[in-house]
C-alpha cells in the first residue's frame, strides 16, 4: 500500500473521529442546559418558610382585595366609556381591537378575507 493511500485513509478516519467527538460534545452541552428552572429544586434542604402572623395574613388579604377592586373599577370605566360612544364608533372600536389582538398574537387574517381583500396598489410615476 502506498503512503498516499494510507495517508488518505488515516485522514478520513481522523475526520470521522473529530466529527463524532464534536457531536458528543454538543450533545453534552445541550443536555446540561435542558433543565427548566421550574422543575429544578433550587434549595431542597431549606426548611419550610415560617408561618405568617395574623396581621401579615390580613395585610395580604387587604392587598388582594384592593387589586380586585381596582381591576373592577377599570372594567367599569371601560364599559362606561364604550356606552358614551355612538353605534358606528363602537363598531369601529371593536374592529380595531380585534385587528390589534390579531397583530399582537402574530396571527394572519382569515384566509378568505385575505384572498378577496382589495389590494393596495401604488401609483406609477
Amino acid at each position: 500500500m502506498s503512503f498516499r493511500l494510507y495517508f488518505m485513509k488515516e485522514w478520513v478516519n481522523m475526520r470521522r473521529a473529530s466529527a463524532l467527538l464534536t457531536l458528543i460534545f454538543i450533545l453534552m452541552l445541550s443536555t446540561v442546559n435542558a433543565q427548566d428552572a421550574e422543575t429544578k429544586d433550587v434549595n431542597a434542604r431549606s426548611p419550610n418558610p415560617a408561618a405568617m402572623s395574623r396581621k401579615e395574613k390580613e395585610a395580604k388579604k387587604k392587598k388582594i382585595k384592593q387589586k380586585e377592586f381596582a381591576a373592577k373599577a377599570i372594567e367599569k370605566g371601560k364599559k362606561r366609556h364604550e356606552k358614551l360612544q355612538t353605534r358606528e364608533v363602537r363598531k369601529r372600536m371593536k374592529k380595531s381591537k380585534n385587528t390589534a389582538n390579531l397583530n399582537n398574537s402574530h396571527k394572519k387574517e382569515f384566509f378568505m378575507k385575505r384572498w378577496f381583500k382589495k389590494k393596495q396598489r401604488t401609483k406609477k410615476r
